[in-house]
């Protein structure tokens, strides 16, 4: 039944960003992100302390807006928009006697929420669905997935919250949880995956 929820899910996101009209005057946005690896599976990360281990990660990342989910959908959240991202990152460190390093490219289409201008400085929250290829097959990954598995191509999720950063418009603060598995066996048979908690700063523009 996940299988099929998240089949679903990615399915629809990507049907959303087919859909829409993109305008030369929809917003880019670049981030560099710096996180490090937790054991916690990506469901208790947001109910339980998360302890760090010593895997790292940097990356940058291109995101383009699509356009308003209202577009396609009448009945959508004014404020609800459709992203597309894609990106490089570097992962590295020695955990538990697994020291490897390698790169790591990340597609994906992502929902966001833009909240506007609030009391605690908020300015969206997105969620993202995608697929995730590394440059060589993570071993450490075997140390968190459920069945001892992993693979260079995997699924990939985010979550992220973006904070106004006071005085300077165009950036912004992020928080983000880069997650990579096998989306409950759907690829390569891995189930369960990495999760990289960590923070970034975005700067939006218009145009090149």
């Amino acid at each position: 039944m996940r299988k099929v929820v998240s089949a679903l899910l990615i399915s629809a996101v990507l049907v959303l960003g087919f859909s829409l009209d993109l305008r030369a005057e929809n917003p880019w946005g670049v981030t560099l992100f710096y996180g490090q690896l937790t054991e916690n599976h990506f469901e208790e990360i947001f109910y339980t302390r998360s302890q760090l281990e010593e895997r790292f990660m940097l990356s940058g990342m291109l995101r383009r807006e699509l356009g308003s989910v209202r577009e396609v959908i009448d009945w959508a959240p004014k404020r609800l928009f459709v992203d597309v991202e894609g990106g490089l990152a570097h992962k590295w460190g020695d955990w538990k006697g697994i020291d490897q390093r390698f790169q790591e490219a990340v597609l994906s289409a992502n929902l966001r929420y833009d909240l506007g201008t609030n009391l605690l400085g908020l300015s969206g929250i997105s969620f993202g669905n995608g697929l995730s290829y590394a440059t060589k097959k993570p071993e450490y990954e075997k140390e968190i997935t459920l069945n001892d598995q992993t693979s260079r191509l995997l699924y990939y999720m985010m979550v992220e919250m973006a904070f106004h950063l006071p005085s300077l418009s165009h950036w912004e603060l992020v928080f983000r949880v880069h997650h990579r598995s096998g989306c409950y066996g759907l690829i390569n048979n891995v189930r369960g995956g990495s999760n990289y908690l960590g923070f970034g700063l975005r700067y939006n523009f218009a145009s090149f």
